[in-house]
């Protein structure tokens, strides 16, 4: 790799945030994958995103680790943004509560901010590490983090959970949109970064760790809210028909988790958890429509009675 002229001086240290809801049992070993890294962070910090868990006892056991902590929980986004407001230097690192880093994954990081000519922003290769139940292999093969063993250079997107960008493109674009509450906010930076001209690399060899464990619920949960953005939130049902919304989501499921060839390798339990999936995400989609109309009535209510409330995007 060849240094861009004046690009390494204006790098003089490296931030690292996680967000962490309830993630008590995984934050510490994140932590100490990054403290024990071959570049090892200039700072760390923690945002407990209304944790109802043991996260915050955890991290205060890290003396120089910041632990920033919200009163309630506010989302992954609202979360990202708190770790870019208050990282102190303009390279600024994510990885997720439940991702423990290799010892060279800062490195690897750094390495490409300082050296590959004109990338803003990098993010390297989430490797699954937990394949025994039916839910975690159905995870593993539908809703892989991953652009393969190669480098890619402007990949679709990068994945929230390992990436690496410059503090200043983030404020840029206004970082990540609060809408997104627990996914598809990564697709969405990515998109107003690449809207700005700017470019982006996938780097595999920053690897990390994911110790995530589902059960069959959680991983149709989880399929729910990857598969409903951008459908839902980009055209949101107060402007179209919910039906529209929930029809539209069941045929990008069913694009996406691939029943159909499922059954014709034989993958008989996997393409029941895509089944299930198939049946449950409308009524999700669904409580999570009525949840949001009240919340619009309760902030209409709040502005009749006191005209200077904001009202919440």
């Amino acid at each position: 790799m060849n240094t861009p002229e004046g690009l390494r001086g204006d790098l003089p240290g490296v931030s690292v945030y996680i967000p962490c809801y309830n993630g008590a049992h995984y934050i510490g070993a994140c932590l100490q994958a990054l403290l024990d890294q071959t570049r090892v962070p200039d700072e760390i910090i923690v945002i407990d995103d209304g944790s109802t868990d043991g996260t915050a006892s955890v991290v205060q056991g890290y003396p120089s680790v910041i632990l920033v902590q919200f009163s309630e929980n506010r989302g992954l986004s609202a979360a990202r943004n708190a770790g870019v407001a208050r990282a102190r230097h303009e390279l600024v690192a994510s990885l997720d509560a439940d991702c423990v880093a290799e010892p060279d994954w800062l490195a690897h990081l750094v390495e490409v901010m300082e050296n590959v000519p004109n990338i803003v922003g990098a993010g390297g290769e989430l490797c699954e590490t937990n394949t025994e139940t039916v839910a975690d292999r159905y995870r593993c093969t539908f809703m892989l983090q991953s652009w393969g063993d190669e480098r890619v250079i402007n990949p679709p997107f990068l994945c929230g959970a390992n990436t690496i960008y410059r503090r200043s493109v983030l404020i840029e674009v206004d970082g990540y949109p609060e809408i997104f509450r627990t996914n598809g906010e990564d697709v969405d930076l990515c998109k107003r970064i690449y809207a700005r001209g700017y470019k982006l690399l996938y780097w595999p060899k920053a690897r990390v760790n994911h110790m995530r464990k589902d059960t069959i619920r959680s991983v149709v949960r989880m399929n729910w809210a990857h598969i409903r953005h951008p459908l839902v939130i980009y055209y949101p049902p107060v402007t179209r028909p919910i039906l529209w919304a929930i029809l539209k989501m069941l045929v990008e499921h069913a694009v996406q988790c691939r029943i159909v060839p499922a059954l014709e390798n034989k993958r008989f339990v996997t393409a029941l958890v895509a089944v299930r999936a198939l049946f449950e995400m409308p009524w999700l989609e669904i409580k999570e429509y009525r949840r949001r109309q009240l919340a619009s009535q309760t902030n209409e209510t709040e502005q009749t009675v006191n005209p200077s409330v904001r009202r919440a995007v």
